[in-house]
């Protein structure tokens, strides 16, 4: 319950133009140790990287229907856009049914485009919580502290929900695992550049701009049910 408090009081810090030295000095490290390992999803995203265009069109099909857009449409679903929400899991459900399990777009070639980007994280800026400091995770790279701490929470949730557990296994270790993996392939699936080739500066600057301007999407981009009504 300590922990879950803390969470929320650390939610509840405002965001800050600049981090205090201390947390800055501490980001700089974590951002050159993640230069210089190799994460698990770092080599599979290598490894998808080498296939053949097709083959990779497919696995990115793949990533985007088993791991993003069920999460957008949860993400769609907590800030009230039930139309969008539900659009984004028939595009999943059609193509899993009908693209061979997520290998095709099925869904697009039906005229069914991905839904307004979203994830739990900009389902919470939308709903004015604030973002917190910016940080630098091992293996996952920089969040913000709103958006690290509801990515390892829901990581951990789906580790205590799973019917197998490793014994002796410890939860957060393994949730930050299973978000790298996560992480990685909603990216490869979005072809979002790799924040570890980039200077601590300059990658700091691009995520915490490519999330306002999400976040700024999701709040003003009217929802397919309204976008056909106004239509109408």
């Amino acid at each position: 319950m300590k922990r879950w408090l803390l969470a929320l009081l650390l939610l509840a810090a405002p965001a800050q133009a600049a981090e205090p030295a201390w947390l800055d000095a501490a980001n700089r490290w974590v951002h050159g140790f993640n230069q210089r390992v190799t994460p698990p999803g770092a080599r599979l995203t290598a490894s998808l990287e080498r296939l053949p265009p097709e083959w990779r069109e497919g696995a990115r099909n793949l990533a985007a229907t088993w791991a993003r857009e069920p999460m957008q449409a949860g993400a769609l679903a907590l800030v009230g856009r039930a139309d969008d929400a539900w659009h984004a899991l028939r595009r999943v459900g059609l193509n899993i049914r009908r693209g061979q399990g997520g290998w095709q777009d099925h869904a697009r070639a039906q005229g069914l485009a991905p839904a307004t980007p979203a994830d739990l994280g900009l389902a919470l800026c939308a709903m004015d919580v604030p973002a917190g400091p910016y940080v630098v995770l091992p293996l996952l790279g920089g969040r913000t502290l709103r958006d690290a701490l509801v990515e390892i929470a829901v990581a951990q949730a789906v580790l205590l929900a799973a019917p197998l557990q490793l014994p002796g296994a410890a939860a957060w270790p393994d949730a930050l695992l299973l978000r790298e993996l996560l992480a990685s392939a909603e990216d490869w699936a979005a072809a979002t550049p790799d924040a570890r080739a980039m200077g601590y500066d300059a990658a700091r600057a691009a995520h915490i701009a490519a999330r306002k301007r999400a976040c700024e999407a999701l709040r003003r981009q009217p929802a397919f049910g309204q976008a056909e009504r106004n239509r109408n």
